[in-house]
C-alpha cells in the first residue's frame, strides 16, 4: 500500500507505451489492467477521482500528445473539470490534447461503470465515438 496521490498506477508498467503519446487516466486499477488485456497499454489510473498535483508532474515528465481523462460514467463533469484545470496549469509550455469523456452522450452503460468494464469493442466505441476536446 501507498499513498495513491503520489503515484500513478500503470506508470512504470506501461512506461514505454505513455512516453510521448496519448495517455488514458482512469480511476481505478482494474480499468488499466483490463485495458491491458484488451492489448491496449497506453493507460494509468489515478486511485482515486481526484488528480493530485505529483500526479500532474509525473503526467508532464512523459510529454504526452493526448491525454484522456476516463472517469467512471455518473461522476459530475464539475469533478473532472477541477482535475483539467488542474492539468492545464502544467500544460501550458507543452503541446499536449485534454480530452474527457463524456458519458452523457452513452446511454448503454449503467451508472458507477468504467468505459472499460464492457470489453474491447465497447471501449473502442466510447473512444471512437464518445471523447471530447477540451478547450482551455
Amino acid at each position: 500500500s501507498c499513498s495513491m496521490s503520489s503515484t500513478l498506477y500503470g506508470y512504470c508498467q506501461n512506461y514505454k507505451y505513455l512516453s510521448n503519446g496519448d495517455i488514458i487516466i482512469f480511476e481505478a486499477e482494474k480499468s488499466v489492467l483490463q485495458c491491458h488485456s484488451y492489448g491496449i497499454y497506453n493507460c494509468v489510473s489515478l486511485g482515486s477521482n481526484s488528480l493530485s498535483i505529483t500526479q500532474c508532474k509525473l503526467l508532464m515528465e512523459l510529454n504526452p500528445k493526448k491525454i484522456i481523462f476516463m472517469l467512471d460514467k455518473s461522476l459530475d463533469y464539475e469533478n473532472t473539470k477541477i482535475n483539467i484545470t488542474k492539468l492545464s496549469a502544467f500544460t501550458r509550455m507543452f503541446d499536449t490534447q485534454i480530452y474527457w469523456w463524456d458519458w452523457t452522450k452513452n446511454k448503454t452503460l449503467p451508472d458507477n461503470s468504467s468505459p472499460s468494464d464492457f470489453g474491447k469493442e465497447m471501449f473502442k466505441e466510447i473512444l471512437k465515438n464518445e471523447i471530447v476536446e477540451v478547450n482551455i
